[in-house]
């Protein structure tokens, strides 16, 4: 959990920068309704931090845009996670006399549930490669456009293990240090053939 005094060293490391600003904005005032140097200032700072920016609004005025994603492991809770995030957007923004408005993407990629009977199968079918584990792992937060095809039929999501220490294959896959362990590629291979052919066959 983040404590207080994190949030009071970050401060301290952007304190030069802080009070650049301050400066920059004090010694060089403008007429209400006229802050376009201001406005620049504020809208460039802004970007710098990687928001998106809109500008002109009333006038003058800029708008952040803050923009994420919302992961959870069950349609339920995501439902509750997107009323609680607006309601307390909201909340907080009037708070202080502003206004905000939340937008979820409405074609956004559903949870990814693996069905039941397909991954048990799956798991003995890939179970027969020699020298190889399989486990059921704990749930991620992944977003996973797969997601779409298990809506449709009823299927699995599985990965191909690459961590490897004596190679240096410890980094997940976004990681900029992430390193292939070519090794497994030959099982990944296999497991998708032997999977194909035994979920095809009619006589299964």
């Amino acid at each position: 959990m983040v404590k207080l005094t994190d949030f009071l060293k970050d401060a301290r490391k952007i304190e030069p920068e802080i009070i650049e600003t301050r400066r920059e904005i004090h010694q060089n005032p403008e007429l209400a309704y006229k802050e376009k140097a201001t406005a620049k200032l504020v809208a460039d700072r802004l970007k710098t931090l990687g928001l998106g920016v809109k500008t002109g609004i009333g006038g003058t005025g800029v708008m952040a845009v803050l923009q994420g994603t919302l992961r959870t492991l069950d349609e339920k809770t995501r439902k509750l996670a997107k009323a609680k995030i607006a309601e307390v957007t909201r909340g907080v923004s009037r708070a202080f006399g502003a206004k905000a408005e939340v937008d979820f993407e409405k074609d956004a990629y559903p949870v990814t549930v693996n069905d039941v009977h397909v991954t048990e199968q799956a798991m003995k079918i890939v179970k027969k490669i020699p020298r190889t584990k399989v486990r059921v792992r704990e749930p991620i937060m992944g977003g996973e456009d797969f997601s779409r095809f298990l809506h449709e039929a009823p299927g699995t999501f599985y990965f191909l293990g690459n961590h490897n220490p004596a190679k240096g294959c410890v980094h997940p896959n976004h990681s900029p240090r992430f390193k292939v362990d070519e090794d497994v590629l030959k099982l990944g291979t296999a497991s998708l053939a032997m999977l194909a052919e035994e979920f095809t066959n009619p006589k299964n």
